[in-house]
């Protein structure tokens, strides 16, 4: 009987396997999708008041759905997409006579497939469907001399005979399943985050966005910035969480916007977990198949009290900062051991790795922010450091009381130093002990303090604060001197230092492994005791990177190339030299230096007896701002505040004297910033001196024209222009 049962049940499984699979088909998808009744799908006409746009969405529609199947460790995740748009200009018909796309992979024997479709409809109502298999394949490079080929390649798809006033109505589906057996969790699975910002480059008439989970399906969701709130909407049985939304204009860009911040937006994250999931696990999870919309302070409460006691996750990191500190730290100074267990595990995540098959994996991709703070707070507390340990969201995302995505979430750490508290987060490969996360300057946080004492967290809620523009900090020392006259050829010479958080964009430029990984090797050498196996490691891998010194350095003099010409906006540059000071990666050294020299013929031009050069370009690149960028609507979001220093010393070519340098004069300062400026003539050089200062990392709308005002001079500045006059 019971085999019987068993023989039913499986013939029932494979009958509905083949049920499942057989409906996906091209037919099956172009049904689904421009076969419906929505009436929005219908309209042909947009607004007047739209007239001048290049194109205007119609309509666009986004589904999201998810269901975890019976007695299976399988999750269906589906995605639908469909847009009418009609192109009301050359420029938006050109943007949509091609698409690019993957390979589809529609098959009957699975469920898993992408489908597409396109269709367009002219003025007069005629419509004409695109066949797919028009698409060419396309192959893939990894070099720009298209040598190397990749395996996957891609399809390109024209759409023929696309002219202004058409209507381009085409759907996108992704029909995928997933299964929770290889989680890191047994039954769960956390998919990663959406982010919808739901304007888009053109207006949208009409839009709408719905999810669907079923079985099991925890989704946390948020809207922000006037987004509409979902509202719940059965059909066929199935609890649709939609969001519908209307008349949108364009999103308009903006210099200095965070768009998460600023724009209508929608965030969204699915979870499959059992109904009993522990309430000590890492989740913000509401009811099952209901958004959750929001975090009460209980819930971060109970967060900090497992990122605090619960040590499963990190008990190999954590018993790893124990006995660094008590067998391999060189320092007995008890002040410096937050910094040295620091940049132990800076160490160990960068620069340790494990082979796997043949393949070097870094400890840096087993453990997340999360993580480093949970077993670094356990060391401090265990040697005695009281410190508050938090979390908070990146200003970017938006803000710590509105979250409800875990993967939104930083965490940090605030010891009381001597002076001033020091921030901790989860270290890059070149972080300093100290040093600021610009991300989460201003950000309201919330937190707890721990002690050796603390059993139960009393949550805080704090703010992080600003660091100074003295913090962020850059000082351009630039010697210019005339090689040949007739020739137009003028000598570049610079040298850079950089500090707090402009440091992270030169470090790219002109850091390459060698460079690091000796200077890790010298300097890590003072913070933990060496045994002969650690010692001859570090040495196999130093070696390891000046073998490859010769491909580091051609790729830093093109990056640095690449830099300085766009910096002076000349396309004739050579450069001739570099030379690495100091790579400001350990604090007793926190700056980065380095010396560089170019040649150029597009700063110097000859004009009888005059030699003009365009000393402001030799200043470096300003923000030069279009009429419309001016006309700003929106509040200023940056990175921090900074201050750039400029010393320029230009070299007086013999035979030439100069007469006045007033047009290098400038002083505009204000509650927002500000930049000034002043030239001298010397016996054999003009000295320029300049200074660009930022206030604050945030100015509301209201203060852009104060900021105008010291961001023209610097751009008037940077036009102007040096006149030497040939002796008699």
């Amino acid at each position: 009987m019971k085999n019987n049962e068993l023989r039913f049940l499986l013939i029932s499984f494979i009958l509905l396997t083949c049920n499942i699979y057989g409906q996906y088909s091209d037919e099956w998808a172009k049904k689904h999708m421009w076969e419906n009744s929505d009436p929005d799908f219908e309209v042909t006409e947009t607004p007047e008041k739209w007239k001048d746009e290049s194109a205007v969405i119609i309509c666009r529609s986004e589904s999201y759905e998810f269901k975890k199947l019976p007695m299976s460790k399988k999750v269906n995740s589906d995605y639908y997409f469909r847009q009418r748009i009609k192109l009301l200009d050359q420029s938006a018909v050109d943007s949509y006579s091609k698409f690019n796309f993957e390979n589809l992979n529609n098959s009957s024997k699975s469920r898993d497939g992408l489908y597409m479709g396109f269709r367009v409809i002219k003025p007069d109502g005629s419509q004409k469907e695109i066949n797919m298999e028009d698409a060419v394949e396309m192959q893939k490079y990894s070099d720009s001399n298209e040598k190397r080929k990749i395996d996957n390649g891609y399809n390109k798809l024209v759409i023929p005979d696309l002219e202004t006033g058409d209507i381009l109505d085409y759907f996108y589906i992704s029909i995928n399943t997933v299964s929770t057996r290889h989680s890191a969790k047994v039954n769960r699975f956390e998919f990663e985050p959406f982010y919808s910002i739901l304007t888009a480059d053109y207006p949208i008439l009409k839009g709408s966005l719905s999810i669907l989970p079923e079985r099991r399906c925890f989704v946390n969701l948020s809207v922000s910035n006037g987004a509409p709130e979902p509202v719940k909407k059965t059909t066929e049985e199935k609890d649709y969480y939609v969001i519908n939304y209307n008349d949108l204009d364009k999103a308009r860009t903006e210099l200095w916007t965070f768009p998460y911040r600023q724009y209508p937006t929608v965030k969204m994250q699915v979870i499959i977990a059992p109904p009993d999931v522990s309430l000590t696990e890492k989740y913000f999870l509401g009811e099952p198949e209901i958004p959750k919309r929001s975090v009460t302070d209980e819930e971060f409460s109970r967060l900090l009290k497992t990122l605090i006691y619960d040590q499963k996750n990190s008990n190999t990191l954590d018993d790893l900062g124990k006995k660094f500190i008590k067998k391999g730290r060189i320092s007995e100074d008890p002040e410096r051991l937050a910094e040295d267990l620091f940049y132990f595990y800076r160490h160990y995540f960068y620069f340790n790795y494990y082979l796997y098959y043949g393949q070097k994996y870094f400890y840096r991709n087993n453990y997340d922010s999360y993580k480093f703070i949970q077993a670094y707070s356990d060391v401090l507390k265990d040697f005695g450091i009281d410190h508050f340990i938090f979390l908070g969201v990146p200003r970017i995302l938006g803000t710590t009381k509105q979250t409800v995505l875990l993967d939104e979430i930083n965490y940090g750490i605030k010891i009381n130093g001597s002076n001033d508290p020091i921030y901790v987060f989860n270290p890059g490969l070149h972080t300093i002990f100290g040093e600021y996360n610009y991300t989460l300057e201003n950000v309201k946080i919330v937190g707890t303090q721990v002690t050796r004492k603390t059993r139960s967290p009393v949550i805080v809620w704090d703010s992080i604060p600003s660091s100074k523009r003295s913090d962020n900090y850059e000082l351009d020392s630039v010697f210019a001197s005339v090689g040949d006259a007739r020739q137009n050829s003028l000598k570049v010479s610079h040298r850079l230092i950089s500090s707090g958080n402009l440091k992270e964009s030169f470090g790219f430029i002109v850091l390459t492994p060698e460079n690091y990984y000796s200077d890790e090797f010298e300097q890590y050498k003072k913070i933990e005791k060496f045994v002969d196996s650690r010692m001859n490691k570090m040495i196999f891998d130093l070696k390891e990177m000046k073998d490859k010194s010769n491909a580091y350095d051609k790729s830093r003099l093109e990056n640095l190339s690449t830099w300085m010409k766009e910096n002076h906006r000349v396309t004739d540059l050579e450069i001739n030299d570099f030379n690495l000071l100091q790579q400001g990666r350990f604090n007793d050294q926190p700056d980065l230096v380095f010396n560089c020299t170019f040649s150029t013929t597009d700063l110097t031009r000859s004009a009888g007896d005059y030699l003009i050069i365009d000393a402001g370009k030799l200043i470096g690149k300003n923000i030069d701002l279009s009429p419309k960028e001016k006309d700003r609507k929106m509040d200023i979001y940056m990175p921090c505040p900074r201050q750039f220093d400029w010393v320029l010393v230009l070299e007086i070519p013999d035979g030439y004297t100069i007469e006045n340098v007033d047009n290098f004069n400038y002083s505009v300062e204000n509650h927002t910033g500000g930049f000034k400026s002043y030239a001298s003539i010397g016996v054999e050089n003009v000295t320029i001196s300049a200074t660009k200062y930022y206030t604050s990392s945030y100015e509301p709308h209201g203060n852009w024209p104060a900021m105008l005002e010291f961001l023209e001079a610097a751009n008037e500045f940077a036009q102007q222009k040096i006149v030497f006059k040939k002796m008699n």
